[in-house]
């Protein structure tokens, strides 16, 4: 079919007025989206806008001692982040407070980018280090200010939060949970943990069992075990001394043994 000069001339002058349309709805748009008030002027900037704000709301994690201090919310001890980078050996700071309950003494946990991660205690202006090589000393001296009388170690849930309070500060908050039978009752089914080698609620059961403090006059050995996120179970041995006069305890010694390995259990309290 032959086309005349004259369809070719139409179908070329309306190729171009749609085009022409299309750009003018381009330019309206653009004008409009970069004239709104308080709006940036690329849309670039709008998207790095955007990516700040999710990195913000992502450091604002959620642990037993409250949401992570962000960089935005100036809530950085300069002192502590130069002890933490030099110790940690890292940058990418992030940093909980743990010390809430300890008004007296100020407690962080802060982690760096590569894992590494420690909780450290103001004193005489700097930052020590809990737990590390001298880890006691800083424990105990959070401890001092942690009431925990002799009839408290008669209550489950006292002796469950207790350790709780001791593995914390070992540990920072990492979800480690000690095992106890009140804390059988926090966990949630049972069957949502067996979804990793080990299939037998039994099992599980038993690791649960109450720790029991041993006495020898104001001196304590307890064992207990505590599980981790990964799925591992390690067994605790701590020793330490009750003080009658102020109802407090200072920790003498701290033994870890891995006793099932990482994937023994799933750990349904993440996510």
């Amino acid at each position: 079919m032959t086309v005349s000069a004259e369809t070719r001339r139409t179908r070329s002058q309306t190729k171009w007025s749609l085009l022409t349309v299309a750009l003018c709805l381009l330019s309206l748009l653009i004008g409009r989206y970069t004239a709104r008030p308080g709006s940036p002027s690329k849309p670039y900037e709008k998207k790095a806008q955007r990516s700040d704000k999710t990195v913000a709301k992502d450091l604002e994690v959620v642990t037993p001692y409250g949401p992570a201090i962000t960089h935005s919310q100036g809530g950085y001890p300069p002192e502590l982040i130069r002890r933490a980078r030099k110790i940690l050996n890292g940058d990418g700071v992030r940093v909980w407070d743990m010390s809430r309950d300890r008004p007296s003494r100020k407690l962080y946990h802060v982690s760096v980018v590569g894992g590494m991660e420690g909780t450290f205690l103001e004193r005489d202006g700097t930052y020590v280090q809990v737990d590390s090589g001298s880890e006691l000393i800083a424990i105990n001296e959070i401890l001092t200010e942690y009431r925990f009388t002799r009839q408290d170690f008669d209550s489950p849930q006292s002796v469950h939060l207790f350790l709780s309070k001791i593995i914390a500060l070992q540990s920072g908050p990492i979800g480690l949970i000690p095992a106890s039978n009140f804390g059988l009752k926090t966990i949630g089914p049972l069957a949502d943990w067996l979804y990793g080698t080990e299939k037998d609620e039994a099992v599980l059961r038993k690791l649960f069992q109450d720790p029991q403090f041993v006495f020898d006059d104001d001196v304590w050995t307890v064992v207990f075990n505590v599980l981790r996120p990964n799925g591992a179970v390690d067994r605790w041995t701590v020793i330490g001394e009750h003080s009658p006069q102020t109802s407090t305890n200072a920790i003498w010694t701290m033994r870890r043994v891995r006793i099932k390995p990482p994937g023994t259990f799933s750990y349904p309290l993440i996510g």
